[in-house]
This record gives C-alpha cells, structure tokens and sequence, in this order.
C-alpha cells in the first residue's frame, strides 16, 4: 500500500476517497485513523486531529480508535 510505502500523500488521497464512496463500508473506521497517522506523517497536524476527531465522533467503539491512540501515545503524537 502507498502507505507503507512512505507514499503518505497519495495514501491520505485514496484513503479520502474510500471515505466518501464507500460511507457505509465496514473499513471507514480504519480509513479514518489511517488518514490521521498520513497526516501526522506529513506534518499536518490539524489535519490529523480533524481525522481523529471524526473517527472518534463515528466510530467511538471501533478498535482503530483504540489503535490510533497506542501509535499516537508510542510516537509521542496527540492522544
């Protein structure tokens, strides 16, 4: 994936678009902590937040919340 690939622009750009097609989709959680650790990656921090703070809105009970806080919290990232 682009994003393991350190492509994190493109990965942030394909992730929006799961986003937005597939609402419903049992992956969006994951597209929304992916988005935020792009971002992150890229140094758009509120970017970042925005991402986490929909995810948490959407999705409280997902484990991607879970996730994207321990990679957060182990990378000295916003938690």
């Amino acid at each position: 994936s682009y994003y393991r690939q350190g492509e994190y622009r493109i990965a942030e750009q394909e992730y929006q678009k799961l986003v937005q097609t597939f609402e419903r989709s049992s992956r969006v959680a994951d597209s929304y902590a992916k988005l935020a650790l792009c971002a992150q990656k890229i140094g758009n921090s509120s970017d970042a937040e925005r991402y986490r703070a929909q995810l948490d809105a959407l999705y409280p009970s997902s484990p991607a919340v879970l996730e994207l806080k321990k990679h957060w919290n182990s990378n000295a990232g916003i938690a």
